[in-house]
């Protein structure tokens, strides 16, 4: 008979009743780990247990560390330990954190989870065999019998391995994670973390690429998996504030127990404030471990302040700088700074260049000035990264806020490249004083001599605080000159070092036109028209007097990167009451390549400003570079053209010498010195030339600060208008305009009035003492031709034929 075959649920209850022994697995009640840290009952103390395992007589210091680690350990349940230590190398502190520590602990809790991070993995894992290898030693096995925690053979790799009781639990998870701070932590996590040795060299320390990605491992692979109970060791050298330390201190959650070789104080962490005394309590000047190593030991290595301090002393070698004491630089207010730019002989935009958007180096402006005693101010420092057209687009917007006045600094790398760089900033910046400096050999030779101002107290920033914060550049150059030269950016530096260079060669060498002082060689339209009055239509206009003998000097350039340039200048008469004068009276500089826009403006000049009579008594002169362009001038102006044929220097002395101050007082200023060489301006740009047309003397005024010398003592190609205007002072006579006969004869009898009737303030006195002064006139004038009659000379001139004109009225030479 067939039977019904029971259902699989049938045969388990048949299996159950038969077999009431056993019990169903879902009726039996969970048994739960305990996952909460246990209570911690040391054993055998570390520092004993490091002595037995390592066969080395700990030393005070290696005391002091092993019970600050076993602290750690026992009161882990109540409170986080996130500590950083120092102390020098080769004293045991590796074996005692990486090696030794490891092993005690898991020795006393066998489910412990350890992570050691080093600069590599390699690194790590021969730190993990070694702890293995003391797991495995008789002695360790002696002290911590309990099999639970010691090595699981068959889960034994320097790449991680596990305890017999962290095997047992089947979790995944090792007992050691040896790692690298660059590859992470990926797959396991840690009850206590110990990061030793987080650089592979000291320029890793420094690089901003390294800095980031340890920053990134803190941040997100640590972050992500540090849990309520977990702890935190660091073991590190400080080479500078902005290393992996000085990051982890910023947050203000590490304490930093800072085993100094020699004691030199307590610890201010400089972002926090916090105070970090000596672990040990010693006296200031006390050695870590005599015993081991005397003070005669250190001898050598303090020679080389950037090693003793960051590897000895566990100060970051940046506190104050090695190559650069940063301890010698102040700030001052902005206000401060903006009297210290007008008491500046020099002022310097140099740049360091780059061409990367995102990432990467920076393009670098520093505004810096120099005084007449060496000292110099840094303004600002325009920072950015940006491709070439956002470079060329900071240069021209500095360059535009900076003013004329300021010289321009750019370097040019060996080689074509470096030319092309340096042609297109020139061009992109033209209208203002560019300066190519050419760029070789290291950059601590390029920055010596900037280095040696700051280590003598000679620099000192413009406080940055009140700028916006990505304008704020302080803080990032000190960076720069702690670390240097062993920083990751030195851009600052660089651009620094540069425009210090280039100021103090302008300030030792000198400049080119030295006496330009505004205050005493710059005259307004209006005083001079004043002087030397000329009425049309009833009204007073700016124009030459008839006598002045005129000169204009031309540069004319076809290449658009070199300027066209020109001046038109005056020689004051015998009689103007101007003893050895010169006059300014426009200028004309264009990088536009158009002369037929140079003889426009010249035209014009001429026109507005002399005589129709002067006109046809003018002499061009024409710099040797240009003496093709002859011809062309005489036709199209109609006036006297010759080729000036002086060398480079000629008249540079004479035009000095002109715009000197006189003892006398100033014929347009009672409160300034008179000068022998006057420029005259638009009275709305005496302050300031706006550099918007030829009334201001704009470019003169620019070129007087920047215009130097080079490295042959040959005046530089940029002083283009001031060498026109040397060009006429060198051509104009030893002697001023010879006077005529009727002028000769007006100034004698000028010479014959009495002092209360001569020509200063004529007016009122004239007003004052009424016809007197014509009578007087009249009987000097017979004197006088009675005089000449005698001596045989020939009187063709007669002050009263005609309209009367008064010789005061005529000192002008109208």
């Amino acid at each position: 008979m067939n039977s019904v075959k029971p259902t699989r649920d049938e045969q388990y209850r048949r299996f159950l009743a038969y077999n009431p022994q056993i019990v169903s697995v879902s009726a039996r009640e969970i048994e739960y780990l305990d996952i909460t840290p246990q209570p911690f009952v040391v054993q055998i103390p570390l520092v004993e247990y490091f002595e037995r395992v390592k066969r080395l007589k700990a030393d005070r210091w290696q005391k002091d560390f092993c019970n600050r680690l076993q602290t750690a350990a026992v009161e882990r349940n109540h409170k986080k330990f996130w500590e950083i230590y120092h102390a020098e190398g080769q004293l045991g502190k590796t074996s005692i954190l990486s090696q030794a520590f490891p092993a005690w602990h898991i020795g006393h809790q066998p489910l412990f989870r350890f992570a050691l991070a080093t600069y590599n993995v390699t690194r790590s894992q021969a730190h993990s065999d070694v702890t293995m290898n003391i797991l495995k030693s008789p002695v360790h096995q002696a002290i911590f019998p309990n099999r639970d925690g010691h090595l699981a053979s068959d889960r034994a790799s320097k790449a991680g391995w596990m305890t017999n009781a962290r095997r047992e639990l089947n979790d995944g998870q090792v007992s050691f994670n040896p790692v690298g701070l660059e590859s992470g932590l990926t797959g396991s996590g840690f009850d206590w973390l110990v990061i030793d040795d987080p650089y592979a060299d000291v320029k890793d320390a420094f690089s901003e690429t390294v800095r980031f990605n340890l920053i990134r491992f803190w941040e997100f692979t640590v972050g992500s998996r540090i849990g309520l109970y977990t702890n935190v060791t660091g073991m590190f050298h400080r080479y500078s504030p902005e290393d992996l330390a000085g990051y982890l201190l910023d947050t203000g959650d590490f304490n930093y127990i800072r085993y100094a070789t020699q004691f030199d104080g307590d610890y201010i962490h400089p972002a926090t404030g916090q105070r970090f005394p000596d672990p040990l309590g010693r006296e200031s000047g006390e050695y870590i471990s005599p015993e081991r190593r005397p003070p005669s030991y250190y001898d050598k290595v303090k020679k080389n302040n950037r090693v003793w301090l960051s590897m000895f002393q566990g100060r970051p070698s940046s506190e104050e700088g090695d190559f650069f004491n940063v301890g010698k630089i102040i700030t001052i207010t902005r206000e401060e700074g903006e009297a210290r730019k007008r008491e500046c002989a020099v002022l310097v935009r140099a740049w360091d260049l780059a061409a990367t958007e995102a990432g990467g180096d920076y393009s670098v402006g520093a505004l810096m000035g120099m005084r007449s005693d060496g000292s110099v101010t840094v303004f600002d420092v325009v920072r950015k990264q940006v491709d070439t057209a956002g470079r060329d687009e900071l240069q021209r917007q500095t360059a535009e806020r900076d003013g004329a006045n300021v010289i321009i600094t750019v370097p040019q790398d060996v080689g074509a490249g470096g030319k092309s760089t340096a042609f297109h900033i020139t061009q992109n910046l033209k209208g203002y004083q560019v300066i190519t400096r050419s760029v070789s050999g290291s950059k601590e030779n390029r920055a010596r001599n900037y280095s040696a101002a700051v280590n003598s107290g000679m620099v000192e920033f413009v406080d940055d605080s009140s700028l916006p914060e990505d304008m704020r550049w302080i803080e990032a150059a000190k960076k720069e000159m702690r670390d240097f030269p062993l920083s990751d950016h030195d851009d600052i530096i660089d651009a620094k070092a540069d425009g210090y260079n280039e100021s103090y060669e302008r300030l030792i060498k000198g400049l080119v036109i030295s006496n330009l002082k505004p205050q005493r060689n710059l005259i307004t339209y209006s005083a001079f028209a004043h002087k030397f009055p000329y009425y049309s239509q009833d009204k007073l206009q700016l124009k030459i007097p008839q006598n002045f003998q005129i000169y204009a000097a031309v540069k004319i350039s076809a290449d658009s990167s070199l300027p066209t340039c020109g001046i038109v200048t005056a020689r004051a008469s015998v009689n103007s009451g101007l003893t050895e004068t010169i006059i300014g009276i426009s200028e004309y500089k264009k990088y536009d390549g158009n002369y037929e826009n140079l003889f426009i403006w010249l035209k014009d000049t001429l026109a507005a400003y002399c005589l129709s009579v002067d006109v046809k008594n003018t002499t061009v002169w024409l710099h040797k570079d240009s003496s093709h362009f002859q011809q062309t001038i005489i036709e199209k102006l109609n006036v006297s053209v010759a080729v000036f044929d002086g060398d480079d220097s000629i008249g540079l002395a004479e035009t000095n010498w002109y715009l000197m101050p006189k003892e006398s007082a100033s014929p347009f200023n009672q409160f300034e010195k008179a000068a022998g060489m006057y420029l005259l301006v638009a009275d709305n740009q005496i302050s300031e030339a706006t550099g918007e047309d030829n009334n201001g003397f704009y470019h003169a005024r620019q070129e007087a600060s920047t215009w130097g010398y080079n490295d042959k003592g040959e005046p530089t190609r940029t002083g283009a208008v001031l060498d026109c205007l040397r060009m006429c002072v060198a051509e104009y006579s030893t002697y001023a305009t010879p006077l005529t006969s009727a002028e000769r004869y007006r100034q004698r009898l000028q010479e014959m009035m009495p002092t209360a009737m001569q020509n200063e303030g004529s007016r009122p006195i004239e007003e004052t003492i009424g016809f007197s002064r014509e009578v007087t006139l009249q009987m000097n004038a017979m004197r006088l031709d009675a005089e000449m009659r005698r001596s045989g000379e020939e009187v063709a001139y007669w002050p009263f034929d005609g309209d009367y004109e008064d010789p005061i009225d005529l000192s002008g030479g109208w």
